[in-house]
């Protein structure tokens, strides 16, 4: 009996290790199947160790996008979790990861509720330079940006960069993503120059650190590209957004949330190109895969519809972009996280200006200008 049981747990830890190791080279499907093989092996485990498998699922399906997938392992995570001492680390680890969760379904209250919560009893229990206790913090700051709560993630992201930095160095995967989370938070504010000059050490490191196809590092990629293209270097961000749709349709397919992201952003950089067709195609495409790639609940998809508008707004298919920027703002005002003072909302104002102004529609025009002066932020 002891000889099986012992079998049984070898096969159980290989399983593990299989699962981290798919994990590392971004083969999250794989890894999550083989986290769940191994977490349905360890029922006689030590709770802490079935908390890590099952977080280490969540985290899987998380990278895959399935936002909607993960929020329903996220329950009975928790259930499992909240056996653990309320200062345990698998127990916070877990807790933390579900507000990552969170986040990517746009529950962006929840996350920060969550992260707020385990932030503070990390510190705590773990200190202020424990990795799990860093990784919450950019995880809450990064709840900030997506939020437009910059002074609030601003010094979170510069503290944790920094407390990695002295740590780790600048070549390790943990301060990369820190330099990420900032320069993310840059381009959120228009302060491009200061993204690209985090974002194209970065991207060197990601390449040595994970390999040219990993998706963090696509995502340097993808934001180099964006800094770049919108300090007006048009034809020099061309490559970094050629080559991050066509590395994320060929290992993701059209269906993923890195697919859709990279279709609409190629869209814009040809629209500024002046190469409408290919504008209107890219764009259309990542409208017509985002509700499967993002659930169908996600206010990220507001981000889609604009783009698609202003390319069909080029194109003078008025009518249209019209149907696609209503479509966009209920998107926004009905989500609890985002509504009509939300910087998102205010670039679907801005659309709606320059529609009407293009359709000829002065008093429409007008009118969306006097909500967009009036609007927080604005």
């Amino acid at each position: 009996m002891r000889e099986s049981t012992l079998a049984w747990r070898d096969f159980k830890n290989k399983l593990r290790t299989i699962a981290q190791s798919y994990g590392a080279i971004g083969e999250y499907a794989l890894a999550a199947t083989h986290y769940r093989e191994a977490a349905a092996l360890a029922t006689a485990a030590p709770l802490a160790e079935r908390v890590r498998l099952l977080t280490g699922e969540l985290d899987a399906v998380v990278n895959q996008g399935r936002f909607d997938d993960a929020i329903a392992l996220a329950e009975p995570l928790l259930a499992l979790a909240r056996m653990l001492p309320v200062d345990d680390r698998a127990r916070l680890y877990a807790e933390g990861h579900v507000g990552w969760a969170e986040r990517g379904a746009g529950k962006l209250d929840a996350a920060i509720a969550r992260y707020t919560d385990v932030l503070a009893r990390q510190r705590t229990a773990l200190g202020a330079d424990d990795p799990d206790t860093l990784e919450s913090q950019r995880g809450l700051a990064a709840s900030y940006t997506r939020s437009d709560r910059y002074a609030e993630a601003q010094p979170l992201l510069e503290d944790t960069l920094a407390r990695l930095r002295a740590r780790h160095g600048d070549d390790d995967t943990r301060t990369l993503d820190a330099a990420t989370a900032l320069a993310v938070m840059f381009l959120e504010q228009e302060r491009y120059a200061e993204a690209e000059a985090l974002l194209r050490p970065a991207l060197a490191h990601a390449e040595r650190l994970l390999g040219p196809d990993h998706a963090n590092t696509l995502i340097a990629v993808s934001n180099l590209g964006s800094a770049i293209r919108n300090q007006g270097r048009l034809d020099e961000a061309r490559p970094f957004y050629e080559r991050v749709l066509a590395t994320n349709l060929r290992l993701q397919g059209p269906d993923h949330f890195l697919s859709v992201s990279a279709e609409s952003n190629y869209a814009r950089l040809l629209r500024d190109l002046g190469d409408l067709d290919g504008a209107e195609q890219h764009a259309r495409r990542s409208v017509e895969h985002m509700d499967k790639a993002f659930g169908a609940d996600n206010p990220a998809r507001a981000i889609f519809v604009t783009a698609y508008a202003r390319v069909l707004v080029a194109t003078h298919k008025y009518a249209e972009a019209e149907r696609e920027l209503d479509r966009a703002w209920k998107i926004l005002v009905d989500h609890p996280a985002f509504g009509p003072s939300h910087s998102r909302a205010r670039d679907v104002m801005k659309e709606y200006v320059a529609l009407y102004r293009a359709w000829n529609r002065p008093a429409k025009a007008d009118e969306w200008e006097r909500k967009l002066a009036a609007a927080p932020g604005s």
